[in-house]
């Protein structure tokens, strides 16, 4: 079973869809916990979604946490911000922690979509693009031939 520390803020989503408080969300990450096989073992929230998501409490708290843990779940990546620098330097600080970003829901936006592709799902570092490995002796046409170093 994984460990992980989750994070919740209220969010505005979109003036259509109203704010994403933080008990819904709550109640979706505990799902999503339940159903991946992690163990939430400490929260982390702020009351209200500051652009800079590095100068919320809750986040730098969740930041200097030092137990161990797996993972940080949140419920989207709006949680910390809309903007993917911004979400980035968040996600970057985590990695030097050895820690990787969880979300339990799937936006197709920009910055959830940047956010997915920063992680690879098995390893804690930034992804590396993959390419499949062609033999020298493979009977290939040359133009498809690429050496690996």
């Amino acid at each position: 079973m994984r460990t992980a520390i989750a994070y919740v803020t209220d969010t505005l989503l979109c003036p259509a869809k109203g704010v994403s408080r933080r008990e819904e969300q709550k109640e979706r990450l505990r799902a999503y916990a339940a159903e991946h096989g992690i163990m939430i073992a400490a929260w982390f929230e702020d009351e209200m979604c500051v652009p800079e998501p590095l100068e919320r409490s809750g986040v730098r708290e969740l930041l200097n946490y030092r137990d161990a843990c797996d993972v940080v779940l949140i419920d989207h990546p709006w949680c910390l911000s809309r903007e993917w620098a911004k979400t980035k330097r968040v996600a970057e600080a985590l990695v030097r922690k050895g820690r990787v970003i969880e979300a339990a829901q799937t936006g197709w936006d920009g910055c959830s979509q940047m956010l997915r592709h920063f992680f690879d799902p098995d390893r804690w570092r930034p992804a590396a693009p993959k390419r499949p490995k062609i033999e020298k002796d493979q009977n290939v046409p040359v133009a498809a031939y690429q050496p690996h170093a």
